[in-house]
């Protein structure tokens, strides 16, 4: 069962990361969580990719490894798909990542979304010893090699962060060449990049529309530039969403109208960060997703 229909997708993040006082949801209850959220009819079951937090007047926090935990939730789930919001380029070298990819399209039976980013958080690059300087220009440089190798298994690349000499990806998993690529960010030079490489681009957190418009049409003129239709490019919205009381009307309808708001603006992915998150929550926002596809047929009646 899906909530959706055509063209418009709702997915949930899944918790990896510690909690302030050092404690973490076990596997085992994301794992529920995953299962519960495919079973109720969401379309996607999303995974981050940090290492640690770290911020001046917090703890530390540490999270799952990303490749990991996305290969685990596809063995646990059979139809939803699988997607990384997102995985971070600078930890990973391109090639590797490549292969990270179709090592989980295969595990998943064809149900990865790769989601793919420069990094941002400067005390995590610095704890891994990593450069914190020219990241989108890495970036750029490491989503070439890894498109290039999912797209047509082969890659020959000399640039100025890497060379990748007559490289293959073998073996090609079980789409070769259609592993959709997402790229998340917000700035023009991330935008760039995703307008002329990828096939979704992905902005995130918003609470509301308010601060959408701008950033559509700033990577809509970006997708001009590169002489793309922004029709042919998935745009996903990470929402971040709060369920007040099991009785409390006003979240249901503060997200239907949100969810209304993003369905008018062309947007054909939301990817929900939920709190709190529990199988009753899960199974609210199902349900209210369905409300809004049933507006949604009202509407185009």
């Amino acid at each position: 069962m899906t909530v959706s229909t055509p063209g418009t997708k709702v997915g949930l993040i899944l918790p990896m990361t510690e909690h302030d006082d050092g404690g973490m949801r076990p596997y085992r209850e994301v794992r529920e969580l995953a299962r519960h959220g495919e079973a109720v009819g969401l379309d996607s079951l999303w995974v981050c990719d940090h290492m640690l937090f770290r911020h001046p007047d917090s703890p530390t926090r540490g999270t799952w490894e990303a490749a990991t935990f996305a290969a685990a939730v596809c063995e646990a789930t059979s139809q939803a798909q699988v997607g990384t919001l997102v995985m971070c380029t600078a930890f990973r070298n391109p090639v590797l990542l490549a292969k990270t990819a179709v090592t989980l399209d295969e595990i998943s039976d064809g149900r990865l979304v790769l989601g793919l980013g420069a990094g941002w958080h400067a005390p995590e690059m610095t704890a891994l010893g990593l450069p914190t300087e020219e990241l989108v220009s890495r970036f750029e440089e490491s989503a070439t090699v890894t498109l290039a190798l999912l797209r047509d298994g082969h890659v020959d690349f000399r640039g100025r962060y890497f060379t990748v000499p007559d490289c293959e990806l073998r073996p090609s998993g079980p789409r070769p060449g259609q592993i959709p690529v997402l790229i998340g960010g917000e700035g023009p030079r991330l935008m760039r990049v995703a307008a002329r490489l990828a096939d979704g681009w992905n902005t995130a957190w918003h609470q509301d529309t308010s601060r959408l418009d701008e950033r559509l049409e700033t990577f809509a003129s970006q997708c001009r530039r590169a002489g793309r239709d922004t029709a042919a490019i998935d745009t996903t919205v990470g929402l971040d969403v709060t369920r007040e009381l099991p009785d409390d009307t006003r979240s249901t309808e503060n997200l239907l109208r949100v969810l209304a708001g993003l369905r008018r603006r062309g947007v054909r992915h939301v990817v929900c960060d939920l709190k709190p998150l529990t199988l009753d929550t899960v199974a609210w926002l199902a349900d209210t997703v369905a409300s809004d596809r049933k507006n949604a047929v009202k509407e185009d009646a």
